[in-house]
């Protein structure tokens, strides 16, 4: 859930999509409600092509709505707000967690890159403006911490 400084609230509904069989009944969308929450519109469905989800979180952004596909589409999509898709950016990996600043900066954390899962990401803190680059984000190294490993 994302709020918007005039008081409009987004909501990410289907957090079930991740697997890629998931049964028809199940949603990938985003609901639109206005600060008193009467319901506005909603947008999305499942998928991978532009405007369609799978297990994602909305982010508020000065009049856009950036959309993180977590984590593995590992896209953010850019949406204004109304529902009109306006872009997609690939270049901060697996996100796990987004910030994005007043200026239109991302922080865009990796805590799910692997060999396995993506073998050319490493886990970590992507930070950069939100615009196609041929240059890549800053990158901040995190080492991996299993919480089930005894000290």
């Amino acid at each position: 859930m994302s709020s918007q400084p005039e008081g409009d609230i987004f909501v990410a509904d289907g957090h079930s999509g991740q697997f890629g069989a998931e049964p028809p009944e199940k949603t990938g969308r985003i609901l639109k409600f206005d600060k008193n929450g009467t319901f506005i519109k909603e947008w999305g469905k499942i998928g991978e092509g532009p405007g369609e989800f799978r297990t994602h979180m909305p982010s508020q952004w000065t009049g856009r709505v950036a959309l993180c596909r977590r984590p593995w589409q590992s896209r953010i999509q850019i949406f204004d707000q109304d529902g009109n898709y306006l872009d997609a950016y690939y270049q901060f990996s697996r996100i796990s967690g987004l910030f994005i600043t007043p200026d239109d900066m991302l922080y865009a954390i990796d805590s799910e890159s692997s060999p396995d899962r993506h073998p050319d990401w490493q886990t970590g803190i992507r930070i950069g403006a939100p615009r196609k680059t041929e240059s890549p984000p800053l990158f901040l190294r995190i080492k991996p911490v299993n919480p089930w490993s005894r000290w």
